[in-house]
């Protein structure tokens, strides 16, 4: 059963890493009950398929795959983007929270979260 778990993620990290910036490409999923695969498990498959997967990925798309895949699970995630000036160097981040909480990310304590980030951008309808 994880392994099926695994494979969606993959298709999702694909879809963030390659489609995102069509900027055409919307998400939205029906209202669905909480899934019965916990937000920590859902973030552990992301993991794996983001190791296994033969593509680089930055922590956006990683992030923006969580996203959507909780989403997706019924999970009330927040995407989240951050920057840190530090040594002369601007950096960002990305990463995904529950409850206020980042999941899975060490890194998150160490950003200050940009307004306005808390989805993916996607164009206003035509």
């Amino acid at each position: 059963m994880r392994i099926l778990l695994v494979a969606e993620a993959a298709i999702f990290l694909i879809a963030a890493r390659f489609f995102f910036g069509l900027g055409q490409l919307r998400w939205r999923f029906p209202k669905r009950r909480r899934s019965r695969r916990s937000p920590k498990e859902i973030a552990q498959a992301m993991q794996s398929a983001a190791r296994h997967l033969p593509l680089r990925t930055t922590c956006l798309d990683r992030s923006r795959a969580l996203f959507w895949m909780l989403r997706a699970h019924g999970c009330p995630a927040e995407l989240r983007i951050g920057a840190r000036h530090e040594d002369g160097t601007l950096t960002a981040h990305a990463w995904v929270e529950l409850d206020g909480v980042p999941l899975l990310d060490d890194e998150a304590q160490r950003f200050t979260v940009l307004r306005g980030a808390s989805k993916p951008p996607s164009l206003p309808a035509s």
